[in-house]
């Protein structure tokens, strides 16, 4: 997606999400139909006297009494309530359409007003610090936590958010997240499976789900790897999978920035 249209990613995130609602729901009222087709003909009708409660089912105009036939009752109530659900959905579903049109109409109206272009040009630089109104990730990124003490004199790339990392690879990385507006932590401190672990990046989405990032940057060192392998055995152990809460990237990723922009806005936006 281009700045010209990112800049309305809540706005279409948010439609989607009314019709996926809309989906949802019209399912429901398609069994629902299906149900009620398999209903007896006839309407319930209950008054009052004395004696209690008296039931009668209305067929061609005709009323008759079945107060004592129960099967009768019970699928006739049923069969009303049915039709009350049903009345619900479509009435929903209706109106769900014609706002989901109506807000449609206005997205497009935005496009074309005069801060359309700046908004526009605002996400195409792809730096959204400015924008960000994550305000819990903020307090996150800004609490206090342990880091990595092992060879501090390694650190010695510093990124654009302030912080030093060992590597152009993990500055290229930390610079692109703090571009995009996204909470991280550098090296910080995990206990995992009883043990102590320092992960390249901690990231807080705006859910408040945490993803471990791991940059591979050695894959011809042996005894980097082995490591490596033990501490994403770790995180497997601990619930952290490929593909849902960890990322982990080699230096082929780094060669292109669009990989990584697309890693982020895919897995972290």
């Amino acid at each position: 997606m281009d700045g010209n249209t990112d800049f309305q990613r809540t706005g279409r995130e948010l439609l989607k999400k009314l019709n996926e609602l809309d989906v949802k729901v019209a399912n429901e009222l398609k069994l629902l139909k299906e149900e009620h087709r398999l209903c007896p003909r006839g309407e319930l009708y209950i008054r009052k006297n004395r004696g209690g409660w008296q039931y009668y089912e209305k067929l061609k105009g005709e009323e008759r009494y079945i107060t004592g036939n129960h099967e009768k009752i019970a699928r006739l109530m049923r069969k009303r309530a049915i039709e009350y659900e049903i009345h619900c959905r479509e009435s929903f579903c209706r109106n769900v359409r014609m706002a989901s049109e109506r807000i449609d109409a206005e997205l497009a109206m935005d496009a074309k007003r005069n801060y359309a272009r700046t908004l526009g040009r605002i996400y195409a630089s792809g730096d959204f610090r400015a924008i960000s109104l994550d305000k819990a990730s903020e307090e996150w990124r800004r609490a206090q936590y342990i880091s990595s003490t092992y060879m501090p004199e390694k650190k010695i790339y510093m990124t654009d958010s302030g912080i030093a990392v060992r590597s152009k690879s993990e500055k290229i990385i930390a610079d692109r997240l703090f571009a995009f507006g996204v909470a991280f932590r550098y090296e910080a401190q995990m206990l995992i499976d009883g043990r102590l672990v320092y992960p390249d990046f901690t990231i807080r989405t705006e859910e408040g789900k945490i993803i471990i990032w791991e940059h591979m940057g050695l894959l011809d060192d042996e005894s980097y790897m082995q490591n490596a392998i033990m501490k994403l055995e770790r995180y497997r152990i601990e619930g952290f999978k490929q593909h849902t809460n960890l990322i982990c990237t080699d230096e082929d990723d780094i060669a292109s920035p669009q990989i990584i922009d697309g890693i982020i806005k895919k897995r972290l936006l």
